[in-house]
């Protein structure tokens, strides 16, 4: 029907990697400067700043597939199969409508700043997707986010959606939280006489 679309920024993944590599680096100093016993101290809250720039950059994904429409943000994720999706509107980004409830997609953030230096008056087009693909990844704004899934939509109600026998699902990231957690109490380990 069309191939499976992850949308995400690209700005938020290149300074997600810059983030990694100051920690490394920054990490690598604290080592060698400072010895192992202060590092231990020291190193939780380098790789708390990382990990929190990590969830707020890198985890935040809109992955439109023909069965479903999967919103990774920072705290949850949604599964909304395409017979509870009813559209989506803007609204400081992507909010997309469902037959249950709302969900904002952290993904497709909306135009602002360099985007719209770039970006000439009105919405911006969609790129070309190559429908002969299983799989792509685009970075997409808001407007353009809205507009496939408009798109898809209409193809998916061409062909016939189904009864919704399928719930709207949202689960907690688990593990980001807790890896999360655990950064955050190690920087309660007291420095420990030599």
């Amino acid at each position: 029907m069309h191939p499976t679309i992850t949308i995400d920024s690209t700005a938020a993944r290149v300074g997600t990697y810059i983030a990694a590599a100051m920690a490394l680096f920054t990490s690598g100093i604290i080592i060698v400067a400072d010895g192992p016993r202060i590092a231990l101290v020291s190193l939780p809250y380098v790789w708390l700043v990382f990990w929190v720039v990590y969830m707020l950059w890198w985890m935040p994904r809109l992955i439109v597939s023909p069965q479903e429409i999967t919103v990774r943000n920072m705290l949850f994720s949604w599964v909304v199969p395409w017979e509870q999706y009813t559209g989506a509107r803007l609204n400081l980004g992507l909010i997309l409508e469902t037959r249950d409830k709302d969900i904002r997609a952290s993904a497709a953030r909306p135009r602002t700043g360099v985007r719209n230096m770039k970006a000439h008056t009105g919405p911006a087009p969609l790129p070309h997707i190559d429908e002969s693909k299983d799989a792509l990844r685009l970075d997409l704004d808001s407007g353009q986010a809205a507009q496939l899934l408009r798109e898809y939509y209409e193809r998916h109600q061409e062909a016939g959606l189904g009864a919704p026998d399928r719930p709207v699902e949202r689960r907690l990231n688990i593990v980001p939280l807790l890896v999360a957690l655990v950064l955050l109490l190690m920087t309660f380990i007291p420095l420990m006489p030599a």
